[in-house]
């Protein structure tokens, strides 16, 4: 088999366009990643942010609990849909889902929770997922928030950049990025819940977060 002869030029000229192949590779990438991180600060766990009260409903079913008002202290009442009739934690006949603004879909045991809250019109103010933790196990991660998935350390999560707010309290570190509507609450180092919230749409804001996670 005869090996072609391919100048000096011609070398150069192959090196030239594999290297554009590679750079034009990887901004596609870039670019999918961005699109990827973009669209999960709309959504989480198939809800949107501009969803109401039927689109939650269609899109995850009636809830296992729904959350009563703030009272003292911040705390809410918890009412199960389907409790025994009568029952002290049982949601009253005379209500509808409608009437409260947290609805929680619970998992096997209880493991893994999802909430989601809404305003006073009916339309979703945030999306918490939650995952109980045990030493050892932290669930599935499920859909990533920013980039970040349940059981990720606090490293992966300052890499979106400086938080908002860091608070801790009773052994839970909250992180938060306002900016784009993120918060993470971390335990013994890991994320097991988290929250995306209704936030402004400042495009340069995002892409300036994006940025971070790539080019720390």
């Amino acid at each position: 088999m005869k090996i072609p002869n391919i100048s000096g030029r011609g070398y150069w000229r192959a090196a030239q366009i594999g290297a554009l192949i590679v750079v034009a590779i990887y901004l596609v990438n870039i670019v999918r990643m961005f699109w990827d991180f973009r669209q999960e600060l709309t959504m989480s766990n198939n809800v949107r942010l501009t969803d109401r009260w039927a689109d939650v409903r269609y899109r995850l079913g009636s809830p296992t609990d729904v959350l009563g008002p703030s009272e003292n202290g911040g705390f809410r009442r918890v009412f199960a849909v389907n409790g025994p009739a009568g029952g002290l934690n049982t949601m009253p006949p005379e209500t509808r889902l409608e009437d409260y603004g947290g609805w929680d879909y619970t998992g096997d045991k209880g493991a893994h929770t999802v909430t989601v809250e809404f305003d006073k019109a009916g339309k979703v103010d945030s999306i918490t997922r939650y995952c109980g933790i045990a030493d050892s196990l932290y669930g599935p991660d499920g859909n990533p928030l920013a980039g970040i998935r349940v059981g990720d350390d606090e490293e992966k999560v300052l890499s979106l950049g400086d938080p908002s707010n860091i608070s801790i309290d009773g052994g839970v570190k909250t992180v938060e990025f306002n900016d784009i509507g993120v918060r993470f609450q971390l335990a013994k180092g890991k994320v097991y819940r988290m929250t995306l919230k209704r936030h402004s749409e400042d495009e340069w804001v995002v892409v300036r977060r994006f940025l971070h996670t790539q080019f720390p």
